[in-house]
Formats: C-alpha cells, structure tokens, sequence
C-alpha cells in the first residue's frame, strides 16, 4: 500500500509540474501507470520465457497505439487533441518522465522487497 502512494505521488508531481499541458500531463501520467505496471508484473513474475517477454512489450506498446489511433479519431472534433500525439512523442521530456518513473519504479522494489524479505527473517 505505501509503495503504490508512493509511486502516485512520485508520477503525478512528476507529470503534472513537468509538463504545462493538462492533456499532455494526463496522457504523461496515464503512460507512466501503463509502463509501471508491465514492470511490476514482469518484476513479480521472474521466470519469463520468450512468449511472457513479447507479451508484455506487445501490452505496452498497445497504450501508444491505442493513443495514436484515439488521438486521430478525436482529432476530427477537436483539433487541439489531434496535435497531442506529435507533442507527445516528439518532446525529449516525456522520455525523461518515463525513464524516470521506470527507474523510481525499480528502486522502490528494491527497497520495500529487501524490507519485506528483511522482516519476513526477523519474524516480524
């Protein structure tokens, strides 16, 4: 429980004072919850073989082409959503968020597996 409002507060400061847009933000933060969670489930599942490791690429590569796709068909009523894709990929920030979401990610596996293995020896 305390490492799943860690890691919401550590995506939405993140996303939300990064990036200036609403939609942009939103998009940011909702790509962040798709990627955590892939790593968290190859994580906790630690014996993959070759099927298990494209499912999972193949699961998160589905978010961006879900929003590509949703991007084009708002983009019909709304022109300011149809550019969001572009912006999106195109802007050296997201890749930064993302990266670091990945990395704050594992960092706090590490940390609260080591605590959990740790009271689990100590009989806590």
């Amino acid at each position: 429980m305390l490492q799943a409002v860690l890691n919401a507060l550590v995506l939405m400061t993140v996303a939300f004072y990064t990036v200036g847009d609403f939609w942009s933000a939103a998009c940011l933060v909702y790509a962040e919850v798709v990627i955590v969670a892939t790593l968290r489930v190859a994580q906790k599942l630690n014996a993959h073989t070759w099927i298990s490791t494209v499912i999972l690429l193949v699961s998160a590569s589905l978010f961006f082409i879900q929003f590509y796709i949703e991007a084009q068909i708002a983009g019909i009523s709304n022109a300011n959503i149809y550019k969001i894709f572009g912006v999106f990929i195109s802007s050296p920030l997201t890749y930064l968020v993302l990266f670091y979401a990945a990395w704050s990610n594992f960092a706090q596996f590490m940390i609260f597996g080591s605590v959990t293995s740790y009271n689990r020896s100590a009989g806590k």
